[in-house]
């Protein structure tokens, strides 16, 4: 494994806080873990973010913060065709919900850094993480993700997503 530095903060990161209705509920729902309770609000939201023309950066990702309450974080990643994130880890609890789009999530081993799985992510389909014990080094879940098309992805972390390890291949 090569060096860990924290995230790019080149990622462009927009605030819409307080804007949507659906927005408390789902954090609450996310925050303590009832991910098959929150299809029904992420219904309402879809009908909420159709009324929002999001900033669109070509050639990479942009974050649309919905909400950061308690430490945790709920957001929206809007994905131009053919981006990939870096290899990075994440908090102690993260949720990722395909809202339109295609992405594919590759895990990784940390020690040594091996891929252990690649997953697609369609429409309507939802992956999370929860670490079982208090490491808040934000090297959990160790994953990159990549677009397959333009998709919108609603992404909730118990910290800050920008203070994230990443991973270099060597």
């Amino acid at each position: 494994m090569g060096k860990n530095y924290l995230m790019n903060k080149s990622i462009k990161n927009y605030e819409y806080t307080d804007e949507f209705e659906s927005v408390g509920e789902i954090h609450e729902i996310l925050k303590s873990k009832q991910y098959d309770d929150i299809l029904p609000h992420i219904k309402n939201l879809k009908k909420d973010i159709k009324k929002i023309n999001f900033p669109h950066n070509q050639s990479t990702y942009s974050r649309h913060i919905l909400s950061k309450k308690d430490g945790y974080w709920l957001l929206l990643i809007e994905w131009d065709k053919d981006v990939s994130t870096s290899i990075h880890g994440h908090p102690q609890q993260s949720f990722v919900y395909l809202i339109k789009g295609s992405l594919e999530v590759k895990s990784f081993e940390k020690d040594p850094l091996v891929i252990t799985n690649t997953k697609p992510l369609h429409e309507d389909e939802f992956l999370y993480h929860d670490q079982s014990n208090d490491n808040d080094a934000f090297d959990n879940c160790v994953h990159q993700i990549k677009s397959k098309t333009k998709s919108l992805s609603l992404h909730f972390y118990s910290g800050d997503p920008s203070k994230g390890i990443i991973f270099d291949q060597d």
